[in-house]
């Protein structure tokens, strides 16, 4: 990793900007982040953000989702746990709620889907707390709202119904059950 990644330039050379649905670099890239398993702690922040910046609404449905299954790959890596709750609130920020903006389409259903399953995993494995969510939840209730709202997709509708479950048992301590109801059901 250090020596495809930083040695030959991927992160400063911001190739990673260039990436086409159809080139090989996004590819070794994320071959190189899963046969590096544990070993990638060490960089990721540069991963977080290259996944960050190929999950803009400009990029392609395909690059999305394939840094969406990357992401749910390295948060159920259980040794990177510990590490990953400094990352927490960055990868809420930056990757998912990003990936849960409603926008026309079909394969945007996929997003949305995926960056909720990633949320719940991320309640599940203990990477974000009560807190960290409760932080979060005035721009997390638009989003979880619209999610629920969408007649044409089920399975997503589903998924933000379990998202919304995990949601309120995490915040179950720090947040009244009945404010967070209440602002999803307006």
């Amino acid at each position: 990793y250090q020596r495809r990644v930083h040695g030959e330039g991927l992160i400063t050379s911001r190739s990673f900007t260039k990436w086409t649905v159809y080139g090989k670099e996004r590819h070794e890239f994320d071959l190189i982040v899963r046969q590096c398993r544990h070993g990638i702690e060490p960089f990721l922040p540069d991963i977080f953000e290259i996944i960050n910046f190929n999950m803009t609404r400009d990029q392609p449905v395909e690059i999305r989702m394939d840094m969406l299954i990357l992401l749910e790959y390295i948060i159920k890596l259980k040794d990177l746990r510990i590490v990953l709750k400094d990352f927490g609130l960055t990868i809420l920020n930056k990757i998912i709620l990003l990936g849960l903006v409603w926008s026309v389409g079909k394969p945007t259903i996929k997003i949305r889907k995926a960056s909720l399953v990633c949320l719940i995993h991320m309640i599940e494995e203990g990477i974000l707390s009560g807190q960290d969510v409760n932080k979060h939840l005035k721009d997390m209730i638009p989003l979880l709202k619209s999610c629920l709202d969408d007649d044409w997709a089920p399975d997503l509708r589903y998924v933000s119904c379990v998202a919304v479950e995990k949601i309120l048992y995490v915040c179950r301590e720090v947040i009244q059950g009945s404010l967070l109801l209440e602002a999803l059901l307006k």
